[in-house]
């Protein structure tokens, strides 16, 4: 053990940090290990999987974890994050032959798919390894040649995951960034080679379909999904969604536990409930207030002064999160968040919120439309009325000056 010290800290706030301990997403993992892993690896078809959510709630290190696990149990893995526009297509690609090439199985790329690799993507494979510079590609590839070139690929590797009895994993973080052209491709394409079957026979002689062992999980806002239908996907349609929300209460004190006891640090009843209750169920806020929690004393219990300091201490952190999640808004955008942030939780409606800005509900829909699409508040249509997506929004928007 370090101790008690700043070097010793199990807390890592920051965004796709795999941590010390998972704070919650047992079922979403218990889902991967039960029924995606076995039935994929079989050669039976399974669904991709939407993984949305707002920003810190822990999809990108969903799906670090998800890949670390999966390389464990020998599967092979691909990975890419969409950049602004069509690079998530070659990046792929790329991660694919750097996937063969780890697996000692360079040899299933082939001179002749590697030239074909090197003339339209200017992607390189040598002996030393996998490089990509689309600036030397020695044609401008369309879209049309991308999605063969990937489709070409995500098949080559998931044979070699069939013949190694495992699966092959692809997982794309942040996906709502690719253009739309780009999306099209990553969609349509990843849903072809999932339903790319070979045929068999079984032990009584009938025909049998053997899918191609690919298992795929995207991940983006919450504006995901609309994302995909109007680029003309149905990928969306065919794959299972998982929204990440806030984490439950007894989650993140199950968390917070098992980061200090890793550590042989205890925590006093009252200063867990309140770090609880600053958290407000965002993971990313488990690590910030754990980390001052933790920094504020130095003894083998966190109480609950050290939970106070760390409440103070952390409000630096905040305003400029939230300083940043608010950036670039529109006058009419902040206006209605702060309109929303002075009404209590139950009374968040769409009128509501019109009349205090003295404007009618169909004045301000493309407004609420976009303060959805980025994350900042979401609508509960059982309930008729909007929350803020991220904990302690509207109490910072109150006391803005």
């Amino acid at each position: 053990m370090v101790g008690r010290t700043p070097a010793g800290s199990p807390f890592t706030p920051g965004y796709g940090i795999l941590p010390t301990v998972w704070a919650g997403r047992d079922r979403e993992f218990r889902d991967f290990d039960e029924v995606v892993a076995p039935r994929v690896a079989n050669r039976v078809y399974e669904q991709a999987r939407v993984v949305t959510g707002n920003r810190g709630v822990g999809k990108t290190v969903f799906l670090a974890q998800l890949a670390e696990e999966a390389r464990e149990a020998g599967h092979l893995v691909a990975s890419a994050t969409a950049r602004r526009g069509d690079a998530v297509v070659a990046d792929l690609v790329a991660d694919l032959a750097r996937t063969l090439h780890a697996s000692s199985a360079a040899a299933a790329i082939g001179d002749a798919l590697g030239e074909t690799l090197q003339r339209r993507i200017g992607l390189k494979v040598t002996a030393g390894g996998v490089e990509l510079d689309l600036g030397a590609a020695r044609e401008r590839p369309s879209m049309a040649v991308l999605a063969d070139t990937l489709a070409t690929m995500l098949e080559r590797t998931a044979r070699e995951a069939a013949d190694r009895d495992r699966l092959l994993l692809v997982t794309i973080d942040e996906l709502q960034n690719a253009g739309e052209r780009a999306l099209e491709v990553v969609c349509h394409t990843l849903a072809r080679v999932q339903t790319t079957h070979d045929r068999t026979t079984g032990p009584r002689g009938e025909a049998v379909r053997a899918y191609l062992p690919l298992a795929v999980y995207v991940a983006g806002l919450p504006s995901l999904p609309e994302q995909i239908r109007r680029s003309g996907s149905t990928f969306f349609e065919r794959a299972m969604a998982l929204d990440f929300g806030l984490l439950r209460d007894p989650d993140v004190a199950s968390a917070l536990r098992a980061f200090l006891d890793n550590v042989d640090v205890g925590i006093e009843a009252e200063a867990l409930d309140r770090l609880v209750g600053l958290v407000g169920g965002y993971p990313y806020f488990l690590h910030l207030f754990g980390k001052h929690a933790w920094e504020a004393g130095s003894s083998d219990v966190v109480t609950l002064d050290d939970v106070e300091q760390a409440a103070r201490a952390a409000e630096g952190d905040l305003a400029r999160f939230y300083g940043e999640r608010l950036r670039g808004l529109g006058d009419l955008a902040y206006d209605w968040l702060l309109a929303a942030a002075a009404l209590s939780p139950g009374e968040r409606t769409v009128g509501n919120v019109a009349a205090r800005l003295d404007r009618t509900s169909a004045q301000l829909g493309s407004t609420v439309q976009g303060l959805i699409q980025q994350s900042l508040v979401r609508y509960e249509p059982g309930r008729g009325r909007f929350s803020f997506a991220v904990p302690g929004l509207d109490r910072h928007l109150r006391q803005s000056p």
